[in-house]
């Protein structure tokens, strides 16, 4: 969001929503007037100065003048000096200029509103790309690192998966509601999803390259709260606890209580109990 950086009625306004926009591009511009006629008088006593000081170095040459007329000539020639670049400085504030090359996303301002230093002009998105802020608690927020690979679904767009990284882990946590803002970054290359749209964001903290993984569906919860599943040992049907790790896609994790070649029971697991005779149909 781009804000108005000085005090002003906006003359000039070229930012219709949709449209596309350069980078470097004055995109509005608060009354300039003042700001050019404070320049042209800064560039005057500036130039007043510099001319005093140039013609007191001569004279200092010479001693025909005290240390003090020159160090005051001198003083002069510098503050002017600083007054052209503060007026210059304020002159760019009068115009609102895109920093990058977007599109506008939103106006909040029209022809000849009077602004205020801070107030909101418009809004430059770069459609070719999609960042999204999500709370995370202490405890997700604590195991993720810069880079870490994100996936995003859009509701909307079905049949599409976006790509992309986590760029920016808060340090401060909200009071409110006790999480912690984290950046999201994806390519959008084809300009297809659109800022406001829902979806589910999965980030993947760390990479398995070997993971032992079953159905989310088959694990079960006890009255006590232990999670367990059915594998098949021999003939019979047995309860087997299982700490579960991360859930993607209806996958689940197991960080224990599963090895790489047991039998989970698939079909019928919710009619099975610990001990049950099972019999498999191939």
């Amino acid at each position: 969001t781009l804000s108005a950086k000085s005090a002003g009625e906006i003359t000039m306004l070229r930012a219709e929503m949709g449209s596309t926009v350069r980078k470097g591009q004055v995109l509005a511009k608060i009354n300039p007037e003042m700001a050019e006629a404070n320049l042209k008088q800064a560039q005057a006593n500036f130039e007043m100065a510099q001319s005093n000081y140039e013609r007191q170095k001569q004279l200092i040459a010479k001693n025909l003048i005290s240390d003090t007329q020159f160090e005051a000539a001198k003083t002069q020639f510098t503050v002017a000096q600083s007054g052209l670049r503060l007026a210059s400085i304020n002159l760019t504030y009068a115009s609102v200029i895109s920093p990058i090359n977007g599109v506008i996303a939103e106006k909040y301002v029209d022809l000849y509103t009077f602004v205020a230093p801070g107030r909101p002009v418009v809004r430059v998105v770069n459609p070719k790309v999609i960042e999204i802020e999500v709370g995370l608690s202490e405890k997700n927020v604590g195991r993720l690192n810069k880079g870490d690979l994100a996936e995003l679904v859009v509701s909307s767009l079905p049949g599409q998966v976006f790509n992309g990284n986590v760029v920016q882990i808060g340090l401060q946590g909200n009071q409110d509601n006790k999480t912690f803002p984290v950046k999201v970054q994806f390519a959008n290359p084809s300009s297809n999803m659109k800022g406001g749209m829902i979806g589910d964001l999965t980030i993947f903290s760390t990479v398995y390259t070997q993971a032992v993984v079953v159905p989310f569906e088959l694990i079960q919860k006890s009255t006590d709260g232990e999670t367990y599943v059915f594998v098949l040992l021999g003939d019979k049907a047995v309860k087997r606890p299982v700490v579960v790790g991360d859930v993607h896609q209806n996958r689940a994790r197991i960080e224990s209580g599963l090895v790489s070649g047991d039998r989970v029971i698939v079909d019928g697991y919710k009619f099975v109990s610990d001990g049950t005779s099972v019999s498999v149909k191939h």
